[in-house]
């Protein structure tokens, strides 16, 4: 019997770390399932060495860029690979990526369970990943919830799955990592979503905006570049106004976290960096219209930065609270498994 743990972005391998580390010291019968939806190593492969993590078992390899494409591909493979003989007991996917939506059908399909780490999150809004997070649940026999929120809302749906109000396991992830950088004042800031840097008039105005901000009040920006996003500024000519901050390639985790613990803020559209602000407590605006992830101590642009950063300002940092651990459990990963074995289902 075995758990296949999928990691397919930079932020499932941190969501997914602590289920790893536990499998290996409990000497559980696991393996790692990589996909490799984010092609960059950077962005994906030097994090399981940079975490400590042995490399992955299974590498899919995925090359194709194309949303519709990439899926038909990783379908594809695992059709071809059956699972390379190695057919678990359970899956463990991990919320709401491209792949972890195909592999959660075609492991229903081949009779396997499903677990869904960060299930039940919901932001109402008309994108790909709400779709992908919803079939995820109504499909998944076993459900770990991050919040108390998500957990109140979610036990309404009449999912046929089991619901388990866990915590979020990036927490387990963060709390491993060592962060102390000198105190200097900055803002640190990454920017990815096809609603953001798609559209050059749009990205253009975020930029602009962002400049004028850095000018007026001296702090300056430092901008950790998602490797889709530095396309997009080559693409659209928008060098002029990204060179007016401090640019840096995709960060290490454990840099991520320095930047994040010591900036005065945070502006970001990623769904990760707003969950480690919430732990880290601190401020963050999110470039976004709607979140799934609704906390104290962030604040939605709304399509006016200035009054966004106004709004965040007014927060009381010593306020914010860590809604990602609402059991207390010293290791949220160590409870999902636990659960998942419970079960006999390793």
């Amino acid at each position: 019997m075995q758990i296949c743990i999928v990691a397919s972005t930079r932020p499932n391998i941190i969501k997914q770390y602590g289920l790893i580390r536990q499998c290996i010291d409990q000497k559980i019968n696991y393996y790692v399932l990589h996909t490799w939806q984010h092609y960059s190593e950077n962005m994906s492969g030097n994090f399981f060495g940079e975490l400590g993590l042995p490399t992955p078992d299974i590498n899919l390899w995925v090359s194709e860029s194309n949303r519709v494409d990439r899926m038909i591909e990783i379908q594809s493979k695992l059709n071809n690979m059956r699972w390379s003989g190695a057919k678990p007991s359970i899956v463990i996917v991990q919320w709401d990526t491209d792949s972890d939506i195909i592999v959660a059908i075609t492991a229903k399909m081949m009779g396997i369970k499903v677990a869904h780490n960060e299930a039940g999150i919901r932001s109402n809004s008309d994108i790909p990943e709400e779709y992908n997070r919803r079939i995820i649940d109504q499909i998944s026999d076993y459900l770990f919830v991050p919040t108390e929120r998500d957990y109140e809302r979610v036990i309404t749906e009449w999912l046929k799955g089991q619901i388990y109000l866990t915590g979020n396991t990036t927490c387990d992830c963060i709390m491993d990592q060592k962060y102390i950088l000198p105190n200097n004042k900055y803002i640190f800031m990454t920017l990815h979503r096809d609603s953001n840097v798609d559209d050059k008039e749009v990205f253009e105005k975020i930029l602009s905006d962002l400049v004028k901000f850095q000018n007026a009040t001296k702090i300056p920006i430092i901008f950790s570049v998602h490797p889709r996003t530095i396309k997009m500024i080559n693409l659209f000519w928008l060098n002029r106004l990204t060179d007016m901050f401090v640019l840096k390639e995709p960060l290490s985790y454990s840099d991520t976290i320095r930047h994040i613990s010591w900036a005065e803020f945070i502006i970001t559209d990623s769904g990760g960096i707003q969950e480690e602000c919430c732990i880290l407590k601190k401020k963050c605006v999110i470039m976004r219209d709607s979140t799934e992830r609704a906390y104290i101590g962030s604040v939605l642009r709304k399509w006016d930065l200035f009054k966004a950063i106004a709004k965040l300002n007014k927060i009381d940092s010593s306020k914010i609270k860590n809604i990602f651990n609402p059991m207390k459990y010293k290791s949220i990963s160590k409870k999902i498994l636990s659960i998942i074995l419970a079960n006999g289902l390793s």
